[in-house]
C-alpha cells in the first residue's frame, strides 16, 4: 500500500533546535538513511477497529504539534521547521494471512525503515498487518526529529486511550 501526503496549511515557522539542526544535516548528506527512524511495532490479539484506530491517531497529531512539523530550507538556506495546522495520517493495512514470521518481519522493517520526507511529512505514519484471528502487527513509525523515546512511549498511551475511548465512546484518560 503506497502512503500519500496530504497538502497540509502552514501555521507557523521556528528555527531548529542544535539537535534538530544536526540531525535535519546528516538526513541531507544520507536522504535513504534510516539511521533516525524511531520506532515500536507490537503484536495485537484483538481485531483492530481500523477506522477508530486512524481516528485516534490522527487525534495524536493534532494535539502534538511536533507530529505536524516539517523540515525545508529557505532560500537563504537556512534550515526551518514549519508547522502545519493540519496534516492527516493515514493508517496502512495489509492482509498478511499465511505470511510467516520472517516475511513479517521483513514487511514491517521495510515499512519502518522506508525513508520520510522531510519537506513534505508528514513524518510519522502507522500500518498494520492483518495476521489472521485475533492476531495482528502494529507499527509506529516516526523520524528523531519529531520525536525521541520517552516521546514514542507518551505518544503510544495517548493513542492506545484515545482508541479505547473511541471504541467505548467514553471520554479519554489523558
Amino acid at each position: 500500500m503506497t502512503h500519500t501526503a496530504f497538502p497540509a496549511t502552514l501555521q507557523a515557522e521556528y528555527a531548529l533546535s542544535a539537535g534538530q539542526r544536526a540531525l535535519w544535516f546528516l538526513q541531507q548528506l544520507r536522504p535513504e538513511s534510516p539511521a533516525n527512524h524511531v520506532y515500536q511495532a507490537v503484536i495485537i490479539r484483538d481485531e483492530p477497529d481500523v477506522r477508530v484506530l486512524e481516528a485516534a491517531l490522527n487525534q495524536v497529531v493534532a494535539r502534538h504539534e511536533a507530529l505536524r512539523a516539517t523540515f525545508v530550507r529557505r532560500p537563504d538556506g537556512e534550515p526551518v521547521q514549519r508547522i502545519h495546522a493540519h496534516m492527516p495520517v493515514r493508517l496502512g493495512v495489509t492482509d498478511a494471512a499465511g505470511w510467516d514470521d520472517d516475511t513479517l518481519q521483513e514487511a514491517i522493517l521495510a515499512e519502518a525503515l522506508r525513508p520520510f520526507d522531510l519537506e513534505r511529512g508528514p513524518l510519522l505514519r502507522a500500518h498494520v498487518w492483518t495476521l489472521g484471528p485475533q492476531r495482528y502487527a502494529l507499527l509506529l513509525a516516526m523520524h528523531h526529529l519529531i520525536t525521541d523515546l520517552w516521546s514514542l512511549a507518551l505518544i503510544t498511551y495517548e493513542w492506545g486511550q484515545l482508541y479505547a475511548a473511541g471504541r467505548t465512546g467514553s471520554r479519554p484518560r489523558l
